[in-house]
């Protein structure tokens, strides 16, 4: 895993963003530190969550059923990342 000299220097400088999960991971590799105790630190989601599995009976739905649910899965998942990397609101 790479990270930019730009990211590590932000965080160096006092100055970081909310991190990415790329280098989130990237700094848990280096640093020997757990992901759960990275994102703490960071403020975003702590915990590992658990893997996401459909029922038994998913496998009837239609191919397009199928493609709906992974396209209704990739926007929820674009949205928690722009919430999480939304400045905080102002006075």
């Amino acid at each position: 895993m790479r990270v930019t000299n730009t990211s590590i220097s932000k965080y160096l400088r006092g100055e970081p963003e909310t991190p990415s999960e790329k280098v989130l991971q990237a700094f848990s590799v280096a640093l020997g530190i757990s992901m759960i105790r990275l994102r703490e630190a960071a403020g975003v989601w702590a915990r590992e969550p658990e893997p996401f599995i459909l029922p038994e009976n998913a496998n009837r739905l239609t191919t397009r059923q199928r493609e709906l649910i992974l396209h209704t899965i990739r926007v929820l998942l674009e949205t928690n990342e722009r919430s999480v990397h939304r400045p905080p609101a102002g006075p």
